[in-house]
C-alpha cells in the first residue's frame, strides 16, 4: 500500500494564495485522517505548517520525497 498525499490550495478574498501538503495517516483499526505536513526546528521543539507559493513548488517537493527502500540482507542470529 502506498502513502497518499494531497496538495491543498488556500486563497483569501484578496487573491492571496498558498499551498500545503497533507499526508494521509492510518491509525489503529483502519482509521484514516489527513495531517498537514509541517517543518520542524532543528531541536524538534517547534513546528510550523509547511507552505508553498506555487503549485509547482508543492509538486516538486512531493516528487523529491519519493524514496525507494531495498532490504540488502535479512536473517537470524
Amino acid at each position: 500500500m502506498t502513502d497518499r498525499y494531497r496538495i491543498v490550495k488556500f486563497e483569501d478574498g484578496n487573491g492571496v494564495a498558498f499551498y500545503t501538503i497533507q499526508i494521509e495517516v492510518r491509525w489503529l483499526f483502519g482509521f484514516k485522517y489527513w495531517r498537514t505536513h509541517q517543518s520542524r526546528s532543528p531541536d524538534g521543539m517547534s513546528s510550523a505548517t509547511r507552505m508553498f507559493d506555487t503549485l509547482a513548488e508543492a509538486q516538486r517537493y512531493i516528487r523529491g520525497r519519493n524514496w525507494t527502500t531495498t532490504v540488502v540482507e535479512e536473517g537470524t542470529v
